[in-house]
């Protein structure tokens, strides 16, 4: 064997993990750009509906883990009042998985929804995954999925729900 295969192979899983959080290109029209009303979250509020949605596949388990970091500072900064909403795209049976990441890795999951991959490409057959949403009732008013011609602006999410629970917009 080749002394560089080792170092390439590596170099390839590496770019791999990389590009599963990174969200995949568009497939056609349909984007994520509101969520059905049995997903919504409200807040303790009346009339405080942001949410953040987390839509992931279940081997994103494996390589997303920097994202729980910015969903844990959203949630020391603001409780329960910015519910985390875990939309699993996998089977059913499957579900135990994400459960048990996210309570190893300490975050509140308010509602979780499982579709299966079927479903969620039928219905949102160009939403990357995965990806980050703010909701602000049932629209999406900001997300990490890639948008064309859009340039990214590094932000914090715990400083975009202040914006959006402040009465500023989202940056989408």
């Amino acid at each position: 064997m080749d002394r560089s295969a080792p170092a390439a192979l590596t170099a390839l899983l590496a770019a791999v993990a990389l590009a599963g959080c990174g969200g995949a290109s568009p497939r056609g029209e349909a984007r994520l750009a509101s969520v059905p009303a049995e997903w919504a979250a409200s807040g303790p509020t009346p009339g405080d509906s942001t949410a953040v949605l987390w839509v992931f596949r279940t081997e994103d388990c494996l390589s997303c883990m920097a994202v729980d970091y910015d969903v844990r500072r959203v949630q020391a900064r603001f409780g329960t009042a910015v519910p985390l909403i875990a939309l699993h795209v996998g089977h059913p049976e499957q579900a135990a998985i994400p459960r048990a990441y996210f309570r190893a890795r300490r975050l509140r999951v308010d509602r979780a929804v499982t579709l299966p991959p079927r479903e969620f490409s039928a219905r949102y057959p160009a939403s990357p995954l995965p990806a980050l949403y703010l909701l602000q009732g049932r629209r999406v008013v900001w997300s990490t999925a890639p948008r064309p011609g859009a340039r990214a602006a590094p932000v914090r999410l715990d400083t975009l729900v202040q914006r959006l629970r402040s009465g500023g917009g989202g940056n989408r």
